[in-house]
């Protein structure tokens, strides 16, 4: 059986351990698309379940492993969750993934196939980055305000840019001296874009202005995948980066 696995750095909480998107298509020559992407999937996943999560006061729900068929229609049929000992988690994941928009189906030989997949949904709810490190950058990126929004908004915030920073920033600072450490506090939209970026303090001029103009850049890589929530309400986070 073909597999194609793709990272999409965790669904709701952005824990340290990224989640994957699994598809099991045999003799696929082309996956199975979500509309807009995979960013828009994950967009999908994260803020629709959530919203739900908290408005019926499910906290803090846990993992969950839904299956389902992506059909030679584009819909989704078979669903089911695994690995979950909340009911409540459960039940909304399934009526989740049953209720999304109709994807565009694999291919296979010039024709349209199904495709089994698996969604690892982690609903846990923390808001706390973990740091990350990559070589000789460490960053974390905190909501400033933990009552802006839901934890699982926030996290999945702060995780979308703490991972961009540390893609990004290595290419950045790849000659100077950069050493030190800044705090660069940011406004991000639900949908992700990014604005108010302001310096707050740091010990080297050099990184606060790559970590500022990495951040500021985020704009421009997601503009074509922009993903309107209609909740206009900029959440304020703070992003540490340390250089060593």
């Amino acid at each position: 059986m073909k597999q194609i696995l793709l990272l999409l750095t965790a669904f709701l909480t952005f824990s340290a351990s990224a989640q994957l998107f699994k598809l099991q298509c045999e003799t696929a020559e082309q996956y199975p698309e979500f509309p807009g992407g995979d960013k828009a999937l994950v967009y999908y996943l994260r803020d629709t379940l959530s919203n739900t999560l908290q408005r019926k006061g499910i906290t803090r729900a846990g993992e969950i492993q839904v299956h389902a068929v992506i059909k030679e229609t584009g819909m989704l049929t078979d669903v089911h969750a695994h690995n979950s000992a909340n009911e409540n988690l459960s039940r909304e994941a399934e009526a989740l993934i049953t209720s999304m928009p109709r994807w565009a189906p694999a291919i296979s030989n010039g024709k349209p196939i199904d495709c089994s997949t698996i969604f690892n949904i982690d609903a846990s709810g923390n808001a706390t980055m973990d740091e990350k490190t990559l070589g000789k950058i460490s960053v974390v990126v905190n909501p400033e305000n933990v009552q802006q929004a839901s934890t699982q908004t926030l996290s999945r915030l702060a995780g979308v840019m703490q991972d961009y920073i540390l893609q990004k920033l290595p290419s950045a600072t790849a000659s100077g001296d950069y050493a030190g450490t800044v705090d660069v506090r940011f406004g991000m939209y639900p949908d992700g874009w990014v604005g108010r970026i302001k310096p707050l303090k740091g010990d080297n001029k050099k990184l606060e202005e790559a970590v500022t103009a990495t951040i500021n850049l985020f704009n421009a890589e997601l503009a074509e995948n922009r993903v309107n929530f209609k909740d206009e309400l900029m959440r304020t986070f703070v992003a540490t980066v340390t250089f060593k």
